[in-house]
Order: C-alpha cells, then structure tokens, then sequence
C-alpha cells in the first residue's frame, strides 16, 4: 500500500485496533507525519462508534508528530455548513447533516481539526 519510493521514509507503523491504524513518515530531519486510518462500523451501536473516535485519539496519542492526517470512512454526513458551526468545516459539504455527522464534528473541533474535503468545491457525486 506504500510506494517504494517513499517506503525509506516509514520510520514507524501501530495497529490501534480493528478499525484503526497509523503510520509515522520522516518529511525531513526535522519534521515526522503522521497518517492515521479508520473505518466506523456501519453498526448501530453507540459504544462502537465512541471506541473508533476513542482509538484515534489514542493513536494520536501514541506518536505525537508535527503533521497529522487522519483519513478513512466514517459514515457520516456533515451536511453544508451552518452559521452556527465551528471553522473546521467547510461550506461544500454534501446532504443533510446526521448523527455520525455531529460525531465527527465535535471530534474535530476537540481536536482542532479539520474536514478539509468540504473547503473544496467538487461536483455532488465527488464529494
């Protein structure tokens, strides 16, 4: 899954759990990022879709780098901004907002970070 012209730059890899994983990359001698990714479960259950954003934050806790990226699928819809929302979201999101949807923007906002594919403008079916 990683290009081996960049495989000398994997200075680490952690399983987290099931659902989520990460990888350490060296950008230069003095800068590492990291790149987490997770999969929600398409479950109903509430406790498994706290554990997934609990297992991310453990593994950002785990290796502590400049950069971070977390990628991955959540099910979740966060909908078009509102006025009411934090900055972490942009104006191009897609559908109506839903519970996983909220999840994840409370995630990103304790976390102060981004859901950067909604600052892009892209055709509905590519968002």
């Amino acid at each position: 899954m990683i290009n081996k012209t960049i495989k000398h730059l994997i200075t680490g890899n952690q399983t987290v759990s099931d659902h989520v994983i990460y990888i350490t990359v060296s950008l230069n001698s003095r800068y590492s990022m990291q790149e987490t990714q997770a999969y929600a479960p398409t479950s109903t259950s509430d406790d498994e879709k706290v554990r997934t954003y609990e297992d991310i934050s453990k593994a950002l806790k785990m290796n502590r780098t400049k950069f971070t990226i977390i990628t991955g699928d959540f099910n979740a819809k966060l909908g078009s901004k509102i006025q009411d929302d934090p900055e972490n979201i942009g104006k191009f999101g897609l559908a109506e907002r839903n519970n996983r949807g909220k999840m994840l923007l409370n995630f990103l906002a304790n976390k102060n970070m981004y859901c950067l594919n909604t600052f892009l403008q892209r055709p509905k079916q590519r968002r």
